[in-house]
């Protein structure tokens, strides 16, 4: 089995930015068992929009789905990169997280051109949420576009 490579690019200060957005929401809302992740999306004309994971006993909605789903609910810009960051006690600190599966189908579906901000390395970089899941579930005569 091989290795999946997707391409990647360095993040800059509007990713930095991200990062920072997503962590201030986190910091703010964190709550053990309850809130765990932030996420922060640009949109196309500059502004940022945050969301907060809600987590109960057997259902989790994650932060980046939450941020979609109130930027398309208000009908503003089109969101184009994403940062997200964890924290799992109180004694840590947000750290940037890559999105799970549910949310690279989700986003990548949505907005698959949006970057995100991923760590590798020891690093962090920038892909496109449509190049997470090479190969997106389809309907039966779907092709991907």
């Amino acid at each position: 089995m091989s290795d999946i490579i997707i391409a990647t690019e360095p993040i800059d200060d509007l990713d930095r930015a991200l990062v920072k957005a997503a962590t201030a929401a986190l910091d703010t809302g964190f709550r053990t068992g309850r809130h765990h992740v932030a996420a922060a999306l640009r949109l196309a004309d500059g502004s940022v929009v945050t969301g907060l994971h809600l987590g109960s006993r057997r259902v989790n909605l994650c932060a980046e789905q939450i941020a979609l789903g109130m930027v398309l609910s208000q009908g503003l810009a089109e969101p184009v990169a994403c940062a997200s960051v964890i924290r799992m006690t109180e004694a840590d600190r947000p750290e940037p997280t890559s999105p799970c599966g549910v949310c690279r189908e989700v986003l990548g579906f949505f907005v698959p051109s949006m970057t995100v901000v991923l760590p590798h390395l020891g690093g962090l970089v920038r892909a496109r949420f449509g190049d997470l899941l090479p190969a997106p579930w389809l309907l039966p005569g779907e092709s991907p576009s």
